[in-house]
């Protein structure tokens, strides 16, 4: 009888599927410094856009660029985009850690 190979692909083999990467070309992420958005998925009420918008301003990243936001289809959700300038991925990480603590969030990029 012949076996059949049922090992799944790697993580590497699965990204570079979905990139067009080869699996020894790594990914490119952020290159520090750099300036990107961070959006806040949370209840449609003016008290999540004010508490996103002051944890951020906490971590010193907060641009002058406007903080922008949008509702859901159904109105009970929005997303609050705060653009941010970070120096390095520890920077990063403090913002996004500040934003994890905001009330009411429920997912963020």
């Amino acid at each position: 009888q012949k076996e059949t190979d049922t090992a799944q692909p790697d993580a590497a083999k699965l990204n570079a599927a979905k990139t067009g990467e080869t699996p020894s070309e790594p990914a490119k992420g952020f290159e520090f410094p750099c300036d990107t958005v961070i959006v806040a998925f949370g209840p449609a009420e003016a008290q999540f856009e004010l508490a996103v918008a002051a944890a951020v301003a906490q971590t010193g990243t907060r641009t002058a660029e406007p903080i922008t936001k949008r509702h859901s289809s159904g109105g009970r959700y929005m997303s609050v985009h705060v653009p941010v300038h970070v120096a390095s991925r520890d920077a990063l990480e403090q913002v996004y850690l500040k934003v994890n603590s905001v009330e009411g969030l429920k997912f963020k990029l």
